[in-house]
């Protein structure tokens, strides 16, 4: 039966640097999750931004019209 040591992997033959590798792939996957969380984020404030231009727009639009018939 192969025992495992915590510190190297499965066995005492281990590669030394598995636990390393092992935690920058944890970290990268990490940053990626990360990265996409703040794409998602970035986009929604995006869509967000869009929506209240276009609120705006329509109201200043409206506002220009009310402002033009109470003009002698």
């Amino acid at each position: 039966m192969e025992e495992t040591d915590p510190v190297r992997g499965k066995d005492e033959g281990a590669d030394p640097h598995a636990a390393a590798i092992a935690r920058l792939e944890a970290a990268l996957t990490r940053l990626e999750a990360a990265a996409e969380h703040r794409i998602n984020t970035h986009d929604a404030l995006a869509r967000r931004h869009l929506a209240l231009r276009a609120t705006v727009e329509s109201t200043l639009g409206e506002l220009d019209t009310l402002i033009a018939r109470s003009a002698p």
